[in-house]
């Protein structure tokens, strides 16, 4: 990693922990104690900062935030993804509909399926304001893609539902 995207993940962490409300985990989650990038009371965050158009989404990666997320407090697993200029979040859709009013869950969507690896773009398939995409790893895990202001705006309708 060079000297420039090491700083720039590092603005990134501390970017997310203020939006969130959260903390920066020490040494960016490589300790075994402390898991991900940012800690908030519900979710366990972790961070990927790229300078291509694109970011190479893995299913072992995901599986893995999920695993260190559940560890933790039995926190909602949450990758939050910058591309370029552009941010976005993953999530399991199941997750943000368990505290989500219906009336605020994203609509419409495209889903991609039977893929290990599925790479996030820098336009996403036109993510606009208010859009999402469902992805799915081999039939096995719904995932959402959304722009991270929209997550916001969507955790701001759902916060008090949130239960852990």
């Amino acid at each position: 990693m060079t000297k420039d995207v090491k700083k720039k993940s590092k603005k990134q962490e501390d970017r997310t922990a203020k939006d969130f409300g959260g903390k920066v985990t020490p040494a960016s989650g490589a300790l075994d104690s402390a898991k991900g990038d940012v800690k908030t009371p519900f979710f366990l965050i972790e961070n990927k900062y790229t300078d291509k158009d694109f970011y190479k989404l893995e299913l072992k990666t995901w599986k893995k935030i999920e695993k260190e997320a559940i560890k933790d407090s039995l926190r909602y697993p949450v990758l939050q993804v910058d591309i370029q200029d552009i941010s976005i979040v993953v999530m399991n859709w199941w997750d943000l509909k368990s505290f989500m009013p219906a009336e605020f869950l994203p609509m419409g969507g495209v889903n991609t399926s039977n893929k290990q690896v599925i790479l996030l773009k820098a336009d996403f398939y036109g993510l606009h304001y208010g859009d999402y995409r469902e992805i799915r790893f081999q039939g096995e895990k719904d995932l959402l893609v959304v722009r991270l202001e929209d997550f916001k705006r969507f955790l701001n309708c759902g916060i008090d539902n949130l239960m852990l």
